[in-house]
């Protein structure tokens, strides 16, 4: 895999986003909260689909801490991740200053004087300040600038208020209908499961349904405890043959299949590794730049319909491969999807062996580069199909963890009997050594 593009530090290209003139007024000014002194905070609506804010709060030791929202605005509110600042307030020296993530923060506008401020400090930068939310009453606001009605967008994104895991490692059923993989997740003590439901099994033929699959793996799901990562994938040859009606078809599927099960789903993956296709994503024009094109607007469409559904659920954009220049697609993803359509970035850090903390970094970089704030890395495939190297790549792993949300280790059993032997247990079911490692390196 060739490394993510190096480019200036992640201070340097947060300090520089671009300032746009404020159009909508209604927040902008500073706010109080008057159940505590610490909690005045300033906001600047920045155009229609931005707003930024700061405050100072209290840490857990009683501490002053900066806070900073890059906020998306979606009708009455606004919504985003939450960064502490690590060194002076106003300092000129971009290397000075720190942005760690702390949360998410929603600003809830009620009216022109009131607001409601929720948090979950899930971030590294946010230990010890849990969730809540309070009241916020206007203190000021620019000179000449009126109050006026924030409109709501139709189907519009955002991201989960939902705490994300951390360091976790989960595990992908490649046979998620059979009994037994379930019961060997139960056995591994595995808190996540990513779950493949292939959209051209559930939908064969256009605004046709067939449950079958579905609702034998569904059943399973309500009989066990694991959260569950749906990987949504395989795009049907009909859906596929119209590229520019690809987003509307694919949402309309998810949003038949979150009706029907989202209850039981904690997090969607929406596709598998685009930038390999053969692999569940079709291909699609002929450059990288056109299928990553189809495939953002893809993401921001199913983001759509999820959310019309489901507020809670984590939106994760398709794993990558390391194959197929992932940067450069990532790239196009990154400038394309609006940033509130998908709560983290997908990757598959195959033959990145104590590497992890590297693919991070790189990936922050190109966030910064394109003007984007972080966001968190959920590593949704990663395994080995050589039986001799699995003890090595499981041991790795304790320390690579740490680098991602949570990372979902391929797969419970062998594909094959002679090859893509990627299992924890052999195609017959028997258990590898390796299967009696995981469950000693990784279960509560």
């Amino acid at each position: 895999m060739r490394p993510w593009m190096r480019i200036l530090s992640l201070q340097v290209a947060v300090l520089h986003l671009p300032v746009c003139a404020a159009t909508l007024s209604d927040v902008s000014g500073t706010w109080h909260n008057t159940a505590a002194n610490a909690h005045d905070v300033s906001i600047e609506v920045l155009d229609d689909t931005r707003a930024m804010a700061s405050w100072y709060v209290h840490g857990p030791g009683g501490q002053p801490v900066h806070l900073y929202l890059d906020g998306r605005i979606d009708g009455t509110t606004i919504s985003g991740i939450a960064y502490r600042a690590s060194g002076m307030s106003g300092q000129t020296d971009p290397a000075a200053l720190d942005l760690d993530i702390w949360g998410k923060v929603a600003l809830d506008v009620f009216s022109c004087q009131s607001l409601r401020m929720r948090y979950h400090a899930d971030g590294p930068a946010g230990s010890g300040y849990g969730d809540g939310e309070f009241e916020l009453r206007r203190l000021k606001r620019p000179r000449d600038l009126r109050c006026n009605p924030m409109p709501r967008p139709t189907a519009a994104c955002a991201l989960s208020l939902a705490q994300h895991p951390h360091a976790t490692v989960g595990l992908q059923l490649f046979y998620a209908d059979q009994a037994e993989s379930w019961e060997w997740a139960d056995d591994l003590g595995v808190e996540w499961l990513r779950i493949e439901i292939r959209w051209d099994w559930i939908e064969p033929y256009p605004g046709q349904y067939d449950t079958s699959y579905a609702d034998r793996v569904m059943a399973l799901a309500h009989a066990h405890r694991q959260r569950i990562m749906v990987l949504f994938n395989h795009v049907p040859q009909w859906a596929a043959e119209q590229s520019d009606l690809l987003p509307r078809r694919a949402s309309a599927a998810l949003a038949w299949f979150v009706r029907r099960y989202g209850a039981r789903i904690s997090a969607f993956e929406i596709f598998n590794e685009p930038n390999l296709p053969g692999y569940g994503w079709p291909a699609l024009g002929g450059s990288t730049e056109e299928s990553a094109t189809i495939y953002a607007h893809t993401l921001s469409a199913a983001a759509r319909a999820i959310r019309k559904v489901d507020k809670q659920a984590f939106i994760v954009s398709a794993g990558l491969s390391p194959q197929g220049d992932p940067e450069s697609y990532f790239r196009v993803i990154a400038r394309t999807t609006p940033s509130d359509c998908y709560d983290s970035v997908g990757l598959h850090p195959y033959g990145s062996q104590g590497q992890f903390a590297n693919v991070r970094r790189n990936l922050a970089m190109l966030l910064a580069q394109e003007q984007l704030l972080p966001k968190p890395i959920w590593f949704t495939e990663y395994g080995t199909a050589d039986d001799p190297q699995r003890a090595a790549l499981l041991n790795a792993l304790v320390t690579d963890k740490e680098s991602g949300a949570i990372t979902f280790f391929f797969t419970e059993r062998d594909l094959g009997t002679f090859t893509e032997t990627y299992g924890l247990r052999r195609k017959d079911g028997a258990a590898k050594s390796d299967y009696d490692l995981f469950r000693q390196l990784f279960a509560p």
